[in-house]
């Protein structure tokens, strides 16, 4: 009879250790993510939790950040449906111009949505972002970084488009939606 009693004293035993370590692991766990996102925050420059969600969600962290700049340009490459060569070749000229890596974080992030076409969330995490940033900045900043994100994105949408897909100069419709979306979070 004593046996049995130290039996069920040691099952009990192994299943309480057994919940403490889940707790023990869930607890870390939690941990990572509140230092993932504190690291975000901090490269981000916002303390905007629902933010910081949005652009997890989309793959972005402290690391891969520098990615985030290219999603509208990203999404002028798939407005029409497909990504030419030229368009490509002209969003990572932009990541290497921005100082990107080519091998590190950011640019593979952004390497993946050139493969495969991102959720429509990647533009409205950056159009919130872009709209959070602009709140610290002067009139005169905010239109320099609009115009040359909208002429980055003119140009890819004109490097795909014209006769035969040549890259004469036209913006398809679709392009120009996304522009024009693009523009519109520098809005005040």
């Amino acid at each position: 009879m004593t046996d049995n009693v130290w039996q069920k004293s040691s099952a009990e035993e192994a299943y309480f250790n057994k919940l403490e370590a889940e707790k023990a692991e869930k607890r870390k766990k939690e941990d990572a993510e509140r230092q993932k996102k504190a690291r975000l925050a901090a490269v981000a420059g916002t303390k905007d939790d629902k933010l910081l969600e949005q652009l997890i969600s989309i793959g972005i962290d402290a690391d891969s950040f520098g990615a985030l700049q290219l999603v509208p340009v990203v999404a002028v490459t798939w407005a029409d449906g497909e990504i030419a060569g030229r368009e490509k070749k002209i969003v990572m000229a932009a990541a290497k111009k921005q100082g990107l890596p080519t091998d590190g974080p950011a640019c593979r992030l952004l390497s993946s949505w050139l493969e495969r076409k991102p959720a429509k969330e990647n533009l409205s995490a950056w159009t919130h972002h872009t709209r959070d940033r602009c709140k610290s900045l002067s009139t005169d900043d905010r239109k320099k970084m609009k115009d040359s994100l909208v002429a980055l994105a003119t140009e890819i949408a004109q490097s795909s488009g014209g006769l035969l897909g040549l890259g004469l100069g036209a913006v398809s419709d679709e392009e120009a939606v996304v522009i024009k979306a693009v523009e519109s979070a520098f809005e005040p």
